[in-house]
């Protein structure tokens, strides 16, 4: 047992003097003196709290280069983690697309619902407009017979119908988000999501005046 012992003091001893060198060779870090202070005033605190492990010397640079580290690097994993976004499924069927959509990180989102604003051309009027905790639709008119129909919902168990069928079908982005766009008969539906919210615009204007509602 005092042989093992022995032996593995040694590989520790080895190990700790190969980390030693490392440091020894590797660049000075800079830091501003704020930081280092408190940095610092951790490194004191914790000697004064804990045993000190005989053969481990690190250089003051290392130990501070080593924390920055490690907390810019949970700062950047924090802010991937908490984004929500939007994935769609859509099924091609012979003579419709039914398109499903999932949200993902949830979690973050903070707030009630939000309704999208839109640029509503001059001349339209509300005629119908409802609300509830999950939705938000309105419909606009003008006194030529042109409508703007905007159904706004959480994208959770949304699913929507497109016919597959259309006269002309276009794909682009909405604020970098995928948008889908199909002409049927004398109607643009445009569907796209935020990263939060799923969108279905609906008009008989032209595809060009349905794209300035949105931008």
């Amino acid at each position: 047992m005092e042989r093992i012992r022995e032996a593995l003091v040694l590989i520790y001893d080895e190990e700790i003097n190969t980390i030693e060198k490392d440091s020894v060779n590797s660049p000075e870090h800079s830091f501003t003196e704020e930081f280092e202070e408190k940095i610092l005033s951790y490194v004191r605190f914790s000697e004064r709290h804990y045993v000190p492990v005989p053969h481990f010397r690190i250089r003051k640079a290392a130990v501070i280069a080593v924390i920055a580290a490690l907390v810019m690097t949970s700062a950047v994993v924090s802010i991937a983690i908490v984004k929500p976004s939007v994935i769609w499924n859509i099924q091609k069927k012979a003579v419709e697309w039914i398109i499903e959509f999932h949200r993902e990180n949830t979690d973050s989102e903070t707030g009630g619902f939000k309704i999208r604003k839109l640029k509503i051309p001059d001349g339209f009027t509300v005629k119908e407009e409802s609300r509830h905790d999950s939705g938000y639709y309105v419909n606009y008119e003008n006194h030529d017979g042109k409508f703007i129909a905007l159904q706004q919902s959480v994208a959770d168990d949304t699913k929507m119908y497109l016919n597959a069928e259309s006269d002309e079908r276009k794909t682009f982005k909405v604020d970098g988000h995928d948008a889908i766009a199909i002409h049927d008969e004398d109607t643009w539906v445009i569907v796209w999501d935020d990263g939060k919210y799923v969108y279905d615009l609906t008009g008989n204007v032209s595809y060009d005046e349905l794209i300035r509602v949105i931008e």
